[in-house]
């Protein structure tokens, strides 16, 4: 979405034809700043208006870094710890708002530039208040809901220990993305 709202995009690659989104429960984790790993990440915050960039993770992260390093070294009981368990713990309703807000967003950016739009829904089983309030919400654009074609806890579909989808998961995906859109996607 920032690459699209900076203008970068339009300079990188011709206009696309289909937008892909897959969404996992811990996109929401993301968007709120709470990855220790994402440095460099879009933030965004829930505004009047929708979501609006505020800029890179960096001091959000630093101090969720510190959290996960309290966390590894046994030193959650702090009075600190306890703090920070309270910004940068399991994402909770209100990162979920603001990741459907960006995903709505970034389907609407899509279809205004004439793309098909549409959300692999990656929940597995996670059955959190979060996860399945992100995927009912996301049930207003196009949904390819993923763990009804094959169990994405299943290890031949993950990448191990990693969590994201192996080869195997993708190749079944785009088979089926390609008979469904293939038409838009071969169409010069």
């Amino acid at each position: 979405m920032r690459l699209w709202q900076s203008g970068e995009f339009a300079k990188r690659a011709p206009p696309p034809r289909l937008v892909v989104f897959g969404s996992f429960p811990g996109h929401a984790y993301r968007c709120a700043g709470k990855a220790a790993w994402d440095f460099d990440g879009p933030h965004y915050r829930l505004g009047p208006r929708g979501p609006e960039f505020v800029g890179p993770h960096r001091a959000s992260v630093a101090i969720a870094r510190f959290h996960w390093l309290l966390k590894r070294a046994g030193l959650m009981e702090t009075h600190v710890a306890a703090l920070l368990s309270a910004r940068f713990g399991e994402p909770d309703v209100d990162d979920g708002r603001l990741c459907i807000a960006l995903v709505k967003e970034i389907a609407g950016l899509a279809t205004s530039k004439g793309a098909e739009f549409v959300v692999l829904d990656w929940r597995g089983r996670d059955d959190s208040a979060v996860a399945v309030a992100m995927s009912d919400a996301l049930r207003v654009v196009s949904v390819l809901e993923v763990r009804s074609r094959f169990d994405v806890d299943d290890p031949r579909y993950q990448i191990p220990h990693d969590g994201h989808p192996s080869a195997a998961a993708v190749d079944l995906l785009v088979r089926e993305l390609a008979q469904r859109y293939g038409p838009i996607l071969t169409t010069p």
